[in-house]
């Protein structure tokens, strides 16, 4: 999102995010046992972590309540 503004804002040139293009191996040992306990799948610890790291978006908010959080 704020790279797209970025983007838009004229006068603004080669507007990238160094972030996105480093390669970074990250190893997570996950209890599986303790997961099931808790009931929580797997896949769902991956996507947090994932997004978390990545910056997966998580969701988006219609403008008239993002205007209604910040003013």
């Amino acid at each position: 999102m704020v790279k797209v503004v970025l983007k838009n804002t004229p006068g603004t040139i080669y507007v990238e995010n160094p972030l996105t293009s480093l390669k970074t191996d990250l190893q997570v040992r996950i209890n599986k046992d303790k997961a099931a306990m808790l009931g929580i799948p797997i896949v769902d610890i991956d996507r947090t972590i994932r997004m978390g790291i990545a910056g997966i978006p998580a969701g988006t908010f219609p403008r008239r309540q993002w205007r209604r959080i910040h003013h």
